[in-house]
């Protein structure tokens, strides 16, 4: 891939995607022709114990023209948790104004009062 084919998808989604894109074949269901996989694990600590607060997952500008057809890519983009960038950055600087969690991120005491442990 060409540094200028380059383009980077940043996600603070907990868990990774897989955008499917589909092609309608007459008097039969749809076929799968490809499965584009985005990264996700925002929020959520690795084997290091170290909690990211998003990923990046570089695409090829083929994959980026699928994804921009795609209905579930087009919401996360909508309510903040994808970004699209041809600027490779750090993580944590590139996700700074995107939406910080989505539903299925665990529970922290900061997040659940319910957690919350008095001493």
């Amino acid at each position: 891939m060409a540094k200028s084919d380059e383009i980077y998808v940043y996600s603070t989604l907990t868990s990774a995607q897989d955008y499917a894109i589909y092609e309608t074949v007459p008097n039969s269901t749809p076929v799968l022709v490809k499965t584009i996989h985005i990264d996700g694990g925002a929020n959520v600590a690795n084997k290091q114990l170290y909690t990211p607060y998003g990923a990046r997952t570089l695409v090829s500008a083929e994959d980026l023209e699928f994804l921009q057809k795609n209905f579930d890519f087009q919401l996360h983009i909508k309510n903040g948790f994808i970004t699209i960038d041809k600027v490779k950055k750090d993580v944590e600087v590139a996700v700074l104004d995107m939406q910080d969690k989505d539903k299925s991120a665990p529970l922290t005491p900061e997040t659940d009062s319910s957690l919350k442990q008095e001493i």
